[in-house]
């Protein structure tokens, strides 16, 4: 019976996980556990193969998107800490802005769309960016 599997547990990789270096392995182990636990057809066959395949591709890409973000967070928390208090002092002497400026900083940010801005929302919102500035040019040379 596992022999009959071959051709289509690789195709099953093929499809699925070929670009994983321990798929065809996963896939083996996959139909054979599900073999001798009583399993006889093969579409069951199929679909424990791409459970396991599909199990091991999300594995993968977790593992592979946390390893990056540590890489560019660096290793020192210290750094991390000091970053987040300059950050939260930042926003302490920003404030928040009026509902306006919230408006245009949505829209230059491209989380909003819809009609145009009025002018009076684009100056009110160019003014505080421009009151932004200043106060992070303070705190950075405060810092």
């Amino acid at each position: 019976m596992f022999a009959e599997t071959g051709r289509w547990r690789h195709a099953v990789v093929w499809r699925y996980a070929r670009w994983l270096d321990d798929a065809p392995e996963v896939a083996t182990a996959a139909v054979w556990e599900a073999i001798v636990a009583g399993e006889r057809d093969h579409r069951a066959l199929y679909a424990a193969a791409r459970r396991a395949l599909m199990r091991l591709r999300r594995y993968e890409e977790r593992h592979r998107r946390r390893i990056v973000a540590d890489e560019e967070r660096g290793d020192d928390p210290a750094d991390r800490v000091a970053e987040r208090v300059d950050a939260e002092r930042l926003a302490a002497a920003l404030g928040t802005p009026p509902a306006a400026v919230r408006e245009w900083i949505d829209r230059k940010t491209a989380a909003t769309t819809g009609r145009r801005l009025s002018s009076g929302t684009k100056s009110a919102g160019q003014r505080w960016a421009a009151h932004a500035r200043e106060q992070i040019g303070a705190v950075d040379a405060a810092a």
